[in-house]
């Protein structure tokens, strides 16, 4: 039975393969041949073409080599490797042995902690760190195997070494969420909210109201398209990060491409209104079993192209432990040979991901420290060879590499080959990049909410000038509704401990709440000396229980600099003319944490803003697209008594789409500015 599955699984991927899809890449800003980053050689002063050339035929692999006792062997050089690209021998123009201690080390200034986004560039280029993204696939583990996955994982990360990066994504994770870091005790407090999905439909968020008019059969090729999606985003952008071998460890329980008949009749209630049709159905009408899978590994075949050429590994983790069926008793009976199929079906996905990208497959195990181990392991030890391909290949295909040791009696592990890019592919890689955008248009747009896993709470942070040179911060939360229009899981309070980098406690307890507020919400405000302060958030339950945790490091700005100076601008929506008149009319009126609104709404931002020696700056207010380019000048805003500048500003007018409104203060010959990035929704 074995051998015919695999053999199945084997003439799937020679089916893709000889697609049409298997003929062409997706376009890389990375112009380094697929299989790793470029490795770029020197320069020729005779000829930029044959430059260029060499930089988009560059390949680099890494390989493990051990000994017959499975021991690491440390001591190899260059001459020792032959490589051979589709049996042609290649020269090999750069050589580097990585290797990382697996020690302890206490000193928090070789590892410190991720800060920023230049922090995590910087710490994970370097070569005496490992890169891991753990992959928690929500839509393909079962409720109740999801336990006994964070209870081992919690575990595993709480011990990893500060020189481990750590980051945890979800199938909804936007890339840019994704952040590395050393705090094993938060990544493994974060892994202890994991829960499974699989087949539980109920829609979580926006993106997934859709599942309304839907079949379960279309649900779930649907759930296999974002997770193929969100995992070739992440090698794709751990690619970005460094040239060195990177790991994803993927938590799934893999992935089939039909569901047993029993399942997929089992009862849902399309919601009143007009009738839709699902986005799958017309793809999955009338395919049968076989064809289904064969469009579920070219889909694949994605993931596999972004792993070879950004050298990164998936590890494969099947939450079920030793499985003896797919389905429980709680589902529509399915026959033996259907579970037993679906079920071979998904592990054979797992295999194959893990084979593909020369990683490892965790299957039919209970016990999941030794796989995860032996995954930090191959990132420990390895050499990384480059060369430049003669053949130079030009037509989309996978192109075989063979690295050999002229030592005997050595083992030598390395990725099967790479995907090459066609001509089109390049033209595009090689194309005159727009001029990036300013970090700070960047930041303002990454805080508009964009979809990924419902939290219970949504907060903002705000910082003024104080007293004595202190600066005031200003925390406000609010509990988010559910996608039915409640508020899941109930968040009732906040518990924040605030305290600054020298050990100082700010503030510890419960935020005080909004006694008028229609939903929970609060806010509470303390004083801080300019630097970081660390912030640690706990939404609970009216019990007391917490319901999700967060650790966020934010900077307190000088206040007593010469200026000009502005404070973090404070958000009000307002619908109707008595929410104006009561705004105007509360001095202590909560600020929004929303950046998205319709509209039908219009906003009212205040803020102060500081001049040199207590004068009052010049200020002007502009709308910016997402380049940051100028849209409007906005009419000088109001001052209230107390000096707050007031704007107000109408959104009926804007489309639908993002933008960024810029507030700048500028006196003598400085200038500053303070950008606040929203949505409008038709």
């Amino acid at each position: 039975m074995r051998t015919v599955r695999f053999a199945t699984v084997v003439l799937v991927l020679a089916i893709v393969a000889s697609s049409p899809h298997a003929q062409s890449t997706a376009a890389s800003t990375n112009p380094g041949q697929a299989g790793q980053a470029p490795v770029p050689p020197a320069p020729d002063p005779q000829s930029q073409g044959a430059l260029f050339r060499a930089r988009i035929d560059a390949v680099t692999v890494d390989a493990a080599v051990s000994d017959k006792q499975g021991k690491p062997v440390l001591d190899l050089k260059a001459e020792d490797f032959l490589v051979t690209e589709d049996g042609k021998p290649q020269k090999i123009d750069t050589f580097k042995f990585i290797s990382v201690d697996n020690g302890f080390d206490p000193d928090p200034a070789k590892y410190p902690e991720i800060h920023s986004i230049d922090d995590q560039a910087r710490e994970a280029a370097r070569d005496d760190v490992r890169v891991v993204v753990i992959f928690l696939d929500d839509y393909h583990v079962r409720k109740g195997n999801d336990r006994y996955v964070r209870e081992q994982l919690g575990k595993w990360v709480a011990n990893l070494s500060p020189r481990d990066l750590v980051a945890v994504m979800y199938p909804l994770t936007p890339i840019d969420a994704v952040s590395l870091t050393r705090n094993h005790d938060g990544t493994a407090e974060a892994l202890q909210q994991f829960t499974g999905r699989k087949y539980d439909y109920q829609p979580r968020n926006q993106y997934e109201s859709v599942y309304a008019y839907m079949t379960p059969q279309d649900i779930e090729t649907l759930r296999n398209q974002v997770t193929i999606s969100a995992l070739e985003s992440l090698c794709t952008y751990l690619g970005s990060l460094r040239q060195g071998r990177k790991s994803i460890l993927y938590v799934s329980e893999g992935m089939s491409g039909t569901l047993p008949a029993a399942i997929n009749r089992q009862a849902f209630t399309p919601p009143p209104g007009p009738t839709q049709t699902s986005v799958g159905q017309s793809v999955m009408q009338d395919r049968g079993t076989f064809l289904n899978t064969v469009q579920l590994y070219d889909w694949m075949k994605r993931v596999f192209e972004a792993a070879t050429r950004s050298n990164t590994s998936i590890y494969t983790l099947d939450a079920r432990g030793l499985a003896a069926s797919e389905f429980d008793v709680s589902q529509p009976a399915v026959d033996a040979v259907t579970d037993r199929s679906v079920l071979n079906e998904s592990m054979d996905t797992l295999r194959v991901i893990a084979d593909e990208t020369d990683g490892r497959a965790m299957v039919n195990s209970n016990v999941f420290k030794p796989g995860l181990d032996q995954m930090l392991a191959d990132s420990s030890s390895y050499y990384l060879l480059g060369y430049t391909s003669t053949a130079a290949p030009r037509d989309g295909k996978f192109h075989d590499i063979r690295i050999t040791l002229k030592r005997k009696d050595l083992v030598v592990r390395a990725r099967k080959g790479y995907w090459a890019y066609t001509e089109e592919d390049i033209v595009r890689a090689t194309a005159p990049s727009k001029a990036a955008l300013p970090p700070d248009i960047v930041a303002a747009l990454g805080a508009i909410p964009t979809p990924s896993r419902s939290r219970p709470i949504r907060s903002w942070i705000g910082m003024d000038r104080g007293a004595d040179g202190l600066a005031v911060v200003t925390f406000v939360w609010e509990a988010l509704p559910g996608s039915d229009g409640s508020r899941t899981p109930g968040a009732d309070r906040v518990n924040l401990m605030a305290g600054s980098a020298a050990g100082e406690l700010l503030f510890h307890g419960l935020v005080p709440k909004d006694a008028l507020a229609a939903a929970p919400s609060g806010r509470v405000t303390f004083t801080a000396k300019p630097g970081l302060v660390q912030l640690r958030i706990a939404a609970q339950d009216s019990d007391g229980a917490v319901l999700d945790s967060e650790q966020r490091d934010v900077t307190v700005p000088d206040f007593t600099a010469g200026g000009p100076l502005l404070s973090t601008p404070q958000v009000f929506r307002v619908r109707t003319v008595r929410d104006v008149q009561q705004l105007a009319a509360s001095a202590t009126a909560l600020p929004t944490t929303a950046r998205e609104f319709s509209r039908t709404e219009r906003l009212v931002i205040r803020f102060h803003a500081y001049g040199p020696a207590n004068t009052a700056p010049a200020v002007t207010i502009r709308l910016l697209n997402p380049l940051g380019d100028p849209m409007s000048t906005l009419p000088t805003p109001a001052t209230l008594a107390d000096g707050t500048y007031q704007i107000d500003l109408p959104l009926a007018g804007l489309a639908a789409g993002e933008y960024v409104l810029e507030i700048a203060a500028s006196a003598a010959d400085s200038k500053t500015r303070t950008l606040v990035g929203f949505s409008v929704s038709s």
